[in-house]
């Protein structure tokens, strides 16, 4: 028998399936303690797992716990051992360990079944621009007005920028330009400010292995000119959904990703669903998560994102969660009673029965 601690990120990573691979198909898991949401170790800034296997492969049920630690317990052992579940020995295979009980799987899969992933839909999913050097290329509203004032024409490369922290739910403000240097372009005889400005930085700046063409050029990028287009922006890192829209040209920083939203789906309409608690509670069960249990709303957990099918009631309901979140847009103040309807509607979307509401609306509180 062994059984080590470990960080809890192979239970769903990607980087995981072949760890996962390995103990599933080498031996028997007794039992597996993930502690979520709590660090356990005060140098080690990780959640943690307990997981105990033998070196044979007999069939036999897991013993799960999958919580965080409440405060004041004194016999750990027992505290597992209350709240612990049985899961089957086949859901630990190469694919991400969902820690849930069987009601929030039959849950989970009826959301699933009940549209097409973002993915089929063959939607775009980008993550946002990787300067290699921040400092030098992302300007403040000073420095923006500063290279402007030395010459007019340096506001044709000068951007506005949006960065992780600049996005909330259906809102986003930016602060922020991006100098947008891109391969073609020669900064020295066509911006020569901007490469004065640029010369200022030390060699380390100038070596940097993210560069284009010349140390002043951006890296390539197959879709700069997507960032042009009407769009649904969101930050990676963050616990509850923060998906905008954003109809203007403004440059995300690689602390955001971005979608073009697919044929037939309102952009607002989308973007309501993606913040519903539908999706919240989705997110919750299937994700990864940083070493602290913060979800990664990242491109291979979005793209499978269950979306509605577009049929004509469907379409009916889209379109008046588009207005809402319209309207949000134009009366921040209204949001969260617009956002309790919004809810209604999408749970109208994938139909759910009173009873699946209920354990939604539990767990997303």
């Amino acid at each position: 028998v062994v059984s080590y601690i470990t960080s809890n990120s192979f239970i769903k990573a990607d980087y995981g399936q072949g760890l996962r691979s390995l103990i599933s198909e080498e031996s028997s898991i007794i039992s597996l303690v993930n502690i979520d949401q709590s660090q356990i170790f005060e140098t080690a800034t990780v959640n943690t797992a307990i997981l105990t296997f033998r070196s044979n492969t007999a069939s036999s049920n897991v013993s799960v716990f999958n919580a965080a630690l409440d405060e004041g317990i004194s016999d750990f052992s027992d505290y597992v051992k209350k709240n612990s579940i049985s899961k089957k020995r086949e859901d630990f295979g190469k694919k991400a360990w969902l820690l849930i009980d069987e009601k929030t799987s039959i849950l989970i899969n009826k959301v699933r079944s009940s549209g097409i992933t973002l993915e089929s839909t063959r939607t775009k999913i980008r993550l946002g621009l990787a300067t290699g050097a921040n400092e030098a290329f992302v300007l403040d509203e000073k420095q923006k007005d500063k290279l402007i004032k030395s010459d007019p024409k340096n506001h044709e490369i000068i951007k506005r920028a949006l960065r992780g922290r600049d996005l909330s739910r259906y809102s986003y403000k930016t602060s922020k330009y991006i100098l947008l240097t891109k391969n073609g372009i020669d900064v020295k005889k066509e911006y020569p400010t901007i490469y004065e400005y640029l010369d200022g930085f030390d060699e380390k700046f100038k070596l940097r292995g993210a560069q284009g063409q010349h140390w002043t050029n951006l890296r390539a990028s197959a879709f700069f000119d997507d960032f042009k287009k009407e769009k649904i922006v969101w930050i990676e890192l963050t616990n509850k959904s923060k998906f905008a829209v954003c109809t203007e040209e403004v440059y995300l920083l690689n602390s955001c990703y971005f979608m073009l939203p697919p044929e037939g789906y309102p952009i607002g309409g989308l973007t309501g669903v993606l913040n519903s608690k539908v999706i919240q509670f989705y997110m919750d069960t299937v994700s990864q998560t940083s070493g602290m249990g913060t979800n990664r709303w990242i491109n291979t957990v979005v793209k499978d994102f269950p979306l509605p099918v577009l049929n004509e009631a469907n379409i009916k309901i889209l379109k008046q969660v588009d207005a809402l979140v319209t309207k949000m847009a134009d009366s921040p103040t209204t949001q969260v009673d617009l956002e309790d309807i919004i809810n209604k509607y999408v749970y109208q979307l994938y139909g759910l029965t009173d009873s699946d509401i209920f354990e939604i609306e539990g767990a997303t509180r």
